[in-house]
């Protein structure tokens, strides 16, 4: 499956292998999510937020965009404020999913965290869960299609750090485990084909003073049951990366990121090992 920011795009500035594209294009914006939306043969970019240090007043985006290689498009549909959440496309839907994610008005305001997934439709987000996946920002999320199962690993509530994976059957979460990789934000995880398991990669935890970030370089595999930790050494310590699926490779790509302190620029495959 298509994975998350696979394309060579800076939202806000418009460039696409090295031209200016037609404007409009989204306001620039950190904190995410796009996929590729195989019924809309597009990319989908939704929400997001401005910089929560710098601006006077942090603002949460609502906004729906689309990317058909050339130029951005905004849907004139409903959109939801959400930062820090993850997009997936569930090829049984043929849908794009959000899940995870929160809206505030900044620095001293308390978050309003999303509940459950939603699925994109022809008026904008709809639920399509009957009970709501424990609230959480950057979760790592993708969806397996052998089994049929939304897998969420991890992310933050507030101030605590989590370790869960759950799973969504199509209506119903499954606390499927508490034990595996570490608690953790920001990691990344797709579903490789070939082998049939989701390899997740990467993430943060907070050090031992506010401002202190640790970043994992561990890789682990799910298979639906139990994680299996396959490399502790990954592709380096690093968080916030983009990652797909190749699917004509059978490769998993994972590019950039943040590596002890700094912008990193490199990328990396896993072909059903390792990196």
């Amino acid at each position: 499956m298509i994975g998350r920011a696979a394309l060579a795009i800076v939202v806000g500035s418009a460039l696409h292998a090295g031209a200016q594209t037609a404007q409009p294009s989204p306001p620039a914006r950190a904190h995410s999510s796009m996929t590729y939306d195989r019924s809309r043969g597009k990319i989908v970019l939704a929400s997001g937020g401005t910089s929560r240090s710098t601006e006077p007043r942090f603002v949460t985006y609502d906004d729906l965009w689309t990317w058909d290689g050339r130029k951005w498009e905004r849907l004139q549909t409903t959109g939801i404020e959400r930062t820090a959440h993850n997009l997936v496309y569930d090829p049984d839907r043929g849908a794009v999913l959000m899940v995870g994610g929160s809206a505030s008005d900044g620095p001293g305001s308390a978050p309003v965290y999303g509940k459950g997934v939603l699925s994109l439709g022809a008026t904008g987000w709809q639920a399509i869960t009957t009970d709501s996946l424990p609230a959480r920002d950057a979760p790592a999320a993708d969806y397996d299609p052998v089994r049929h199962r939304l897998v969420v690993f991890g992310g933050a509530f507030q101030q605590t750090l989590l370790g869960d994976t759950y799973e969504l059957d199509g209506t119903r979460w499954r606390a499927a485990s508490s034990q595996g990789p570490a608690p953790r934000q920001g990691a990344v995880m797709a579903f490789h084909a070939r082998t049939g398991k989701m390899i997740l990669s990467g993430g943060s935890a907070r050090g031992a003073t506010p401002r202190e970030l640790l970043e994992f370089s561990d890789t682990w595999t799910w298979d639906g049951s139990k994680w299996t930790l396959i490399d502790s050494v990954g592709t380096g310590k690093r968080v916030g990366a983009a990652v797909a699926a190749d699917e004509a490779r059978g490769e998993i790509v994972v590019f950039g990121g943040q590596s002890n302190g700094a912008l990193d620029g490199t990328t990396w495959a896993w072909t059903g090992a390792r990196f």
